[in-house]
Formats: structure tokens, C-alpha cells, sequence
């Protein structure tokens, strides 16, 4: 394997090609006594050469990149892309926001009723026309953010491209908690405390931020065109929407994104993303969705395939390139066949776009199962966009990725959120000409990276199940690149981000790179991709770590953020 990044398979870009300068002049270092000839860890490609008689053994590192795939479900109109700014649009401002009632509610001057907040790209003024802006007590008599609680059902698409957002929300709706700490519910559309004005919690960023919005949806040709609750009196999926369509700059803006993403940003937990293509690991896989969805994991699956055709269903009721919800996991018993392992998924159009095949809404394979068991799995036969398949015969052909999100550290992998008793949260830069160094295929440039110095304590009476003293925990550790936009028609480029995690060495100083060159890291998050977050479980013995995250390319500014869950007591800082 070279340190060529891969190319998205979904476009004809790729990832340019670093310098390959590992020489670094040898030193006193001794290599590590365990080296052998020609080894190779996962996920990255390690291997150790012998340099010649009386010389040490070098460890020769090549980094390599993927570019994330495309949704599916993107615009014709990609935005532009420019480098980090303050990154806070839609979150800063300084408006009044007293003095607002029902004479007088509440108008965003930061996304105004405007086509401008419908779009970023150009448009006819013809079709502008056909926009209006409406409140919610304008459309029915008594209109509330949540009618008779939440519902996985409440969900519909509409016209835009943002089921990555939607597929979220309807997982979400499961947990009415947690739901409430994105939209309180006690906020009103109409009454005499009526303000006009919304405001939605939102995750970013390591923090939890206020987006406030009024509460003026638009039309067009006089019907509701984008994201709406299948009761015309409750508004919550809409006014999501809007804030999300706020912190992204428009409507327009939000065509496109992945699930992952919507989850962290909804419960500030930990996403994770599986993909299918695997057959191996597809039995592995079903049992973990098993036990995260019994521990009330948010799952969403992704379907592969052509994202221009994804405004229609093929003849087998699916949609390319689209993002599902996994609502139920059941395995039957079915009379001739055996044990069957199904999911139940939801189409976020919640209409009659449903899967057509085997375990579909009236299969006769249904007729094989029990009664008493169909009542217990709740199943029915309606066009609201849910359905059942099979797990390993169709499912796993039909659809590309499973996204898994966890409200804490999953450290043994087990699909139950274990006690992260330790939670550490740091902040850092990559500075052009200073500390963005990019990936080790460059050591020389990669120690310039910033390091952070990660101590593992022994906790008190940490035992392991003979008595002994337990050596190990169990970590996980997260990195994100900040995201967020700062200007309405441009968003942030993605960088391909990773870490590599090495044995500290004497004393809190930095490692340099004749330590990379002699010695092997204790692990790293796989190869540099352009996702916002990126994260590995790992178990360490008590001791000191250095954590190095880094761009797969050198000279690339911005900020991140490193998130720490561990067993044991830690203590983290970044080593100047």
C-alpha cells in the first residue's frame, strides 16, 4: 500500500499525493527488540526494514486517505468551499429578543423571510414568486410543537435533499428526553405568550448552543414544500429544520449531509459508521445492531446507488442514494424456513415508497409466522414508508452503511454504553507554517503537529476479576474538525483528519522524528478521511500516551477538537 489517498468512488477527484520524505539522519535510538522483518498493522501499513549490518531497524510508515462518499441526495449547486472562519453562523448575534408578543412576534433579521434563505444558488425571479412565508397559527387554529408526544411516524420529507437530517430526527423520536432537550416543548405558536420565537438546541462543536429562529415557514403554490409532521397541527420537524437550514446558510444549503453528523449534533454522543460491503463481518454486525438497539442505540442505514435518481423508488419500492431509519430488530421463528433475522427501516417520504420484496408490507412469507409474534413486532400493513427485509439476503445487498449512535462510550464494542467515569475535552489548531504538519509521510513535518500528553492512572482498588491489580482500560478517543460555517453562500472544506497515538518518552517533552522513525505507534483512527469526526476504541496499559492528530495534507489551517472517555483516571495537556 502506497500513500496515494483513495478516489471518491463517486466522483473523478482525487486526494493530491504528499511528499514521501521519511529520511531522518540516524541517531543512538535503538530500535524496539519485538521489530521483525516485513510486519504490517492495521488500519495504517507499517512495515520494518533491516538498514544493514550494525545499523537499527527503521520503521517505515505510509499514511494513506479516503474521500468520504457522496450522500446521495446532494444538489446540482455544490457550494463553494473556503477555509475556516469564526465559524458561529446562525449562532451569534446580537438582535433583541425582548419586547415580542402576539401583536408584535418575533422576525430573524439573520434569516429573514427571504429567498435568500431559501437558496444560495441563482434562481429564476419566476419561481421566487411562487415562495410565501406563513406561521404556524396562520395555517391552523391551535398549531403545537408536539402533539400527543413523539412518534417515529411524525416524520415526512419534503422536497429537499436532507433525509441525512430527517432518518436523525426519526430515530430521535423514539427517546421524547432527549427530543425535548433539542425543542422544549412548553414554547408556544399561538396565545396570549405568544412570541413568535423558537429556539432549537444544537450540539457543536464540544457544547450545546442556542439557534433561535421565528417561527415563519415557508410555501410554495400555497402548500408546505419542505419537512413537516404528518399532523398538520405539530410543527417540531419543521422548525428543526429551519434552524438547521440556519446554521447551514439556507434550505438550498442542507441538500446532502451525513446521518453520523445529525446524530452527534442531536445528542452530543458518539456516531459510528459500518459499511456493508463486507460479507464477513455482516454476522458480527447484526448482532451489534441486536444489542445497541436493546440499549436504545439511534441507528440509520444508507442505500447505495445513482444520488440523481434518488427523487424516485425503483421497481423494488427503494430509493437510491438515500438515508433509512432502522426503527425494530426481531428474529422469528418462520414455519419451513427457520430462524429469520429482520429489520424493520423507515422511508423518511413516509409514503407508499416501501420495499417490495421478501418480508415486504403483505408477503405471503408473513403467513409462516406466528400471530401472537406478529402482534408483539407491531406489524401493519400501511403506505407510511415503513417496511420489513430480511437482514443478510436483502438488506445487506440493498443498502451501503449503517450508522450507530450512542449516548456514551461503547468501550468493548458490545452495543451497551459502559460508564465513562473520565471524559476529558481539549481544543487545538493546526497553523499554517507552525503546527500543520499533515501525515507521517513527512516526519519531519509531521512532529510539528500538535502533541497532547495523555496519563493513565491506576484508579483505587482497580482489580481485575483474579484480584490482581488490573494493568489496562479501556479508551476511546474522538477527534473533530471544527465545521461550521461563517458565511451564508460558502461552507467549510472537510479535511482528511486523523491521529496516531505513540508511548510517551522521558519526562513531558515532545516526541521528534527520530522517535517516529524507531518506533511504532500504539494505534491510530485508520486512514485520513474527510469526515467532521473520527475516533478509536483502544486498550492501554497505565502509563503516558502522546496523542498526535494531524491532516493527511501539510500546510492545511484549522481547528479541532479532541474528546477523551477512558475507565481510569487521565489527565490531558498539550506539550508546547
Amino acid at each position: 500500500m502506497g500513500c496515494t489517498p483513495s478516489t471518491d468512488r463517486s466522483s473523478s477527484t482525487s486526494t493530491p499525493e504528499p511528499e514521501n520524505n521519511n529520511s531522518v539522519k540516524d541517531s543512538n535510538f535503538l530500535p524496539d527488540p519485538k521489530c521483525q522483518v516485513q510486519i504490517r498493522l492495521s488500519p495504517t501499513s507499517s512495515q520494518v526494514d533491516e538498514d544493514g549490518a550494525g545499523r537499527p531497524a527503521r520503521v517505515e510508515v505510509k499514511d494513506e486517505a479516503e474521500e468520504r462518499l457522496k450522500t446521495g441526495e446532494e444538489g446540482e449547486n455544490d457550494l463553494e468551499e473556503e477555509g475556516p472562519g469564526h465559524g458561529m453562523l446562525g449562532v451569534l448575534g446580537t438582535e433583541e429578543i425582548q419586547g415580542f408578543g402576539p401583536d408584535h412576534p418575533f422576525e430573524d433579521p439573520n434569516f429573514p423571510a427571504e429567498p435568500s434563505s431559501l437558496y444560495f444558488s441563482s434562481r429564476n425571479e419566476d419561481e421566487l414568486c411562487l415562495y410565501t412565508w406563513v406561521r404556524p397559527k396562520d395555517l391552523v387554529p391551535e398549531p403545537h410543537i408536539f402533539v400527543d408526544g413523539t412518534s417515529r411516524r411524525d416524520v415526512v420529507q419534503g422536497v429537499l435533499g436532507d433525509c441525512w437530517l430527517l432518518s436523525t430526527c426519526a430515530a430521535l423520536a423514539k427517546r421524547e428526553d432527549l427530543l425535548y432537550r433539542v425543542v422544549d416543548p412548553h414554547q408556544t405558536l399561538y396565545g396570549p405568550e405568544y412570541t413568535g420565537m423558537i429556539r432549537i438546541n444544537i450540539w457543536r462543536y464540544g457544547r450545546w448552543v442556542t439557534v433561535i429562529i421565528d417561527d415563519r415557514i415557508p410555501q410554495k403554490n400555497g402548500s408546505y414544500c419542505y419537512a413537516r409532521c404528518l399532523d398538520p397541527a405539530e410543527f417540531w420537524v419543521a422548525l428543526v429544520e429551519k434552524a438547521y437550514a440556519k446554521i447551514h446558510g439556507s434550505y438550498e444549503a442542507i441538500e446532502g449531509g451525513m446521518p453520523i453528523e445529525a446524530m452527534v449534533d442531536l445528542t452530543g454522543g458518539l456516531a459510528e459508521r459500518y459499511e456493508l460491503k463486507d460479507s464477513r463481518k455482516h454476522k458480527t454486525l447484526y448482532k451489534y445492531l441486536r444489542k445497541s438497539f436493546s440499549s436504545q442505540a439511534f441507528i440509520t442505514c444508507s442505500r447505495k446507488g445513482d444520488w440523481k435518481m434518488s427523487h424516485k423508488a425503483d421497481s423494488n419500492g427503494l430509493v437510491q442514494g438515500h438515508a433509512y431509519t432502522i426503527t425494530g430488530l426481531y428474529r422469528v421463528h418462520a414455519q419451513d424456513l427457520g430462524r429469520i433475522c429482520l429489520l424493520r427501516i423507515r422511508n423518511p417520504w413516509g409514503d407508499k415508497n416501501e420495499w417490495k420484496g421478501a418480508w415486504s408490507d403483505g408477503d405471503e412469507l408473513w403467513s409462516k409466522v406466528e400471530e401472537e409474534k406478529k402482534h408483539e413486532m407491531g406489524l401493519h400493513y400501511m403506505n407510511d414508508g415503513e417496511f420489513w427485509m430480511e437482514f443478510f439476503t436483502d438488506f445487506c445487498n440493498q443498502f451501503e452503511e449503517v450508522s450507530i449512535c450512542t449516548l456514551g462510550p461503547d468501550f468493548d464494542h458490545d452495543g451497551q454504553v459502559d460508564s465513562a467515569k473520565y471524559v476529558k475535552i481539549i481544543f487545538g489548531e493546526w497553523m499554517t507554517g507552525m503546527t500543520a504538519g499533515g501525515c507521517r509521510n513527512d516526519l519531519n513535518r509531521f512532529a510539528t503537529n500538535p502533541q497532547f500528553l495523555l496519563n493513565i492512572n491506576q484508579a483505587e482498588q482497580d482489580e481485575d476479576e483474579s484480584g490482581a491489580a488490573d494493568p489496562k482500560c479501556q479508551v476511546i478517543i474522538c477527534l473533530a474538525q471544527e465545521h461550521r460555517r461563517s458565511q451564508r453562500d460558502k461552507k467549510v472544506k472537510m479535511l482528511q483528519i486523523g491521529f496516531c497515538l505513540y508511548r510517551a518518552g522521558e519526562g513531558e517533552n515532545r516526541l521528534n522524528p527520530h522517535h517516529f522513525l524507531y518506533n511504532y505507534d500504539c494505534g491510530t483512527s485508520g486512514p485520513y478521511i474527510n469526515y467532521r469526526e473520527v475516533f478509536g476504541r483502544f486498550e492501554l496499559s497505565v502509563g503516558s500516551y502522546i496523542i498526535i492528530p494531524a491532516t493527511f495534507e501539510y500546510g492545511v489551517s484549522s481547528n479541532f477538537m479532541i474528546r477523551i472517555y477512558a475507565e481510569k483516571p487521565i489527565d490531558l495537556k498539550e506539550l508546547k
